[in-house]
């Protein structure tokens, strides 16, 4: 906490009252984070950056997708039809111990609202 307050202080006094630029700025904050024992943070950081940007990039996946699916009008039940064209013999879904399979007669089924889990 009172780093943090420090922190805050050599930034409101760097940039208000010095009227240093930005880059001074930013280089001296990081000068004074690193001198008081800000070093764990950067291990911490170096550690975790590999998983931190394969999850923003599935983030980023996953939105692309969405946003194109939204783009085509293409709701859950067009997919879930199109997943069924492509793999009608797999697992829809395993519930108490019954299997429903993903074929068009539970496709229509659900879509009826006749299947009950």
């Amino acid at each position: 906490m009172l780093l943090g307050a420090s922190l805050l202080g050599v930034l409101l006094f760097s940039k208000l009252v010095l009227k240093l630029p930005w880059t001074q700025v930013a280089f001296s904050l990081l000068l004074l984070y690193l001198g008081s024992g800000g070093w764990r943070f950067v291990r911490i950081f170096i550690k975790t950056i590999r998983r931190d940007v394969f999850g923003g990039l599935v983030l980023l996946k996953v939105k692309a997708k969405v946003r194109r699916y939204l783009r085509q009008r293409r709701t859950v039940p067009i997919l879930f039809a199109s997943t069924v064209q492509r793999h009608p013999n797999k697992t829809a879904l395993i519930f108490e111990g019954r299997y429903l399979p993903l074929d068009q007669e539970a496709y229509t089924r659900i879509q009826a609202g006749v299947e009950k889990l």
